[in-house]
């Protein structure tokens, strides 16, 4: 929501953005290539070194991608309204690389039963809070896009449009990020009945969710390159969009829950 406000300049926050991105990628780089070095073990160990090198390969891949494509939307104009369309379509993928790189650390901690509490606290925000904090923020996005329609794709949000704040679809993303902490939060507690062994392990699915979102992302930047500066997403799309990162998300809770049981002690 905050970059509803004229005083910031996207284009520095999309550059921003595109450092950040960089910055993770080498140290998910780093990560993978020390993991990579790791002698070979049998049974779980075995499997906990391949769940990780999935995961962490794949997030790896996505804030590359991420990287460039901030970066392609910090070099056009500041403050049009193809910069704030930019912003919401980005921010579910570079989210969802973020929590893959908790989830990774979860993985590769899991067998470890006397990191309990680490993992308890790792599990939690990759899981349930930062999930909830991602669609809430996507929601945000959506809404700065939904104030300059409101302002008809003016440079200065008029104050009848920041006054409606908050609008249809940043009240959509509350109420979506609200289903989302309980649903987690349900997953969460109903997994830990559960002994490790029992449950289903498939981090590789976690891996496809987000090489799937980010690969997406470059379909989305040629796209947006083909418009004009001041196009804006339409309502329809920024509910829908909304939508669909809620079950992207939805997704990769449930299976990171399912995945990230810590050995038993």
């Amino acid at each position: 929501m905050a970059v509803a406000d004229s005083n910031i300049d996207l284009g520095n926050t999309a550059g921003l953005y595109s450092q950040i991105a960089g910055v993770l990628a080498a140290f998910a780089f780093s990560a993978l290539l020390g993991y990579l070095r790791r002698p070979s073990a049998e049974d779980a160990a075995t499997n906990t070194h391949r769940d990780t090198t999935v995961v962490l390969f794949t997030t790896l891949v996505a804030l590359i991608i991420c990287a460039i494509t901030y970066g392609q939307v910090a070099s056009g104009p500041a403050d049009q309204g193809l910069t704030y369309s930019g912003f919401f379509l980005l921010g579910p993928v570079f989210c969802l690389s973020i929590l893959g790189m908790f989830y990774a650390i979860v993985l590769a901690a899991a067998p470890f039963a006397h990191l309990g509490p680490m993992i308890t606290a790792a599990r939690l925000v990759a899981t349930v809070v930062g999930p909830v904090i991602a669609m809430f923020l996507v929601g945000g996005a959506a809404n700065d896009v939904e104030i300059r329609l409101c302002s008809g794709r003016g440079k200065q949000p008029s104050k009848a449009c920041l006054d409606a704040v908050p609008g249809e679809a940043f009240q959509f993303g509350i109420v979506m990020s609200a289903l989302l902490l309980v649903g987690s939060v349900y997953v969460l507690l109903v997994s830990r009945k559960a002994t490790r062994q029992n449950l289903s392990r498939t981090p590789g699915r976690v891996g496809w969710l987000i090489l799937g979102a980010a690969a997406s992302t470059p379909l989305s930047a040629v796209w947006l390159a083909s418009l004009p500066y001041d196009y804006l997403l339409p309502s329809w799309s920024l509910l829908l969009g909304q939508a669909i990162t809620f079950a992207v998300l939805a997704m990769y809770s449930y299976a990171a829950v399912h995945t990230s049981q810590p050995a038993q002690s």
